[in-house]
């Protein structure tokens, strides 16, 4: 699911979305976040919400995209 909050510009997905992306596993997502490792996220009601656009920077930097 594709989120777009009004106070941003931004588009989010949720870590499931963003681990299918990423071809992982929600559990490694949690774990990086965890670790600081991974691409940038942010909790919106509880919840991991990755911007489209930071996962989109993070499979280029890895030569995922």
């Amino acid at each position: 699911m594709i989120t777009k909050y009004p106070w941003e510009d931004q588009l989010y997905v949720f870590r499931k979305e963003a681990a299918k992306i990423l071809r992982r596993a929600t559990g490694t997502l949690a774990n990086w976040g965890t670790q600081g490792r991974g691409p940038k996220f942010v909790k919106i009601e509880g919840q991991a919400c990755y911007p489209t656009a930071e996962l989109r920077e993070y499979l280029k930097k890895h030569g995922l995209y």
